[in-house]
């Protein structure tokens, strides 16, 4: 189950909002949610501040993780800013709250596309993902359609094993650029990293986890496990993107 920390980047990620800006809606200090440990819990008095900043956050899911994000109602029976339905009125059904069971609770409240158009960019072309990011019309060399997926800005074909056996030279991810703050980061998440070190540029996808030297670094850690993590300086990331879908290809021309 995810931890509350988790949640509440989920909760700022659905806003929009960098964590610093959803600590000051929140009227919390800096850091009082991005210096949370892992398993960290939160008091009541900034529980109490995030549930008035954000008042239709259900508070079940924020404190147990079970149940949807969002406080919902149910058209059925009556709530107090809704309009009560004519008893006298045939067609309409009513229930009793307790007659209704949920049966799907969603990871993510993302909204969905039907079909999402997603230009395939040519990674090598652009030389790197900053320069990527400045000039999105450039360097396209397809597009991909996917049903019911978030919004996301690119795709790039995976070249190298590093990832290995998720992900394969020649397979493709799909990713969402994300500030490269730690703030933005979800810890253990897969990102496509553009990185300066010792004046060399690298482009690599990694998993992002916490880095025992401190908050201003990151390890990136492999899914192959011949690759060791490596820990490197926040400051160093030139841009970042996280993988939000990827596409296996079995069989390469």
């Amino acid at each position: 189950m995810d931890k509350i920390r988790e949640r509440l980047y989920k909760i700022a990620e659905y806003k929009g909002l960098s964590m610093r800006k959803f600590e000051e809606l929140c009227n919390l200090k800096r850091g009082n949610i991005s210096n949370m440990t892992e398993y960290g819990t939160i008091g009541s008095d900034k529980l109490s501040k995030i549930i008035d900043a954000f008042s239709e956050v259900n508070i079940e899911w924020l404190l147990t993780g079970r149940g949807d994000m969002l406080k919902s109602k149910c058209p059925q029976y009556n709530t107090p800013d809704e309009i009560s339905p004519d008893p006298n009125d045939k067609d309409t059904e009513f229930f009793a709250p307790d007659q209704i069971n949920q049966v799907h609770f969603p990871k993510s409240v993302e909204q969905l596309s039907p079909l999402e158009s997603i230009a395939l960019y040519d990674i090598e072309a652009a030389a790197n993902l900053q320069s990527l990011y400045d000039n999105r019309h450039e360097n396209i060399i397809g597009q991909i359609a996917i049903p019911d997926i978030p919004k996301c800005d690119g795709a790039v074909y995976v070249r190298g094993d590093s990832m290995y056996p998720r992900l394969k030279s020649g397979d493709i991810i799909v990713f969402k650029f994300v500030p490269n703050e730690l703030s933005s980061i979800f810890y253990g998440e897969m990102y496509l990293i553009s990185m300066d070190l010792d004046g060399d540029d690298y482009l690599t996808i990694k998993y992002i986890k916490r880095s025992e030297r401190g908050d201003n670094w990151v390890k990136l850690v492999s899914h192959n496990p011949e690759h060791d993590p490596k820990d490197i300086p926040l400051s160093a990331i030139r841009a970042l993107a996280l993988v939000k879908v990827s596409i296996s290809m079995n069989t390469m021309n």
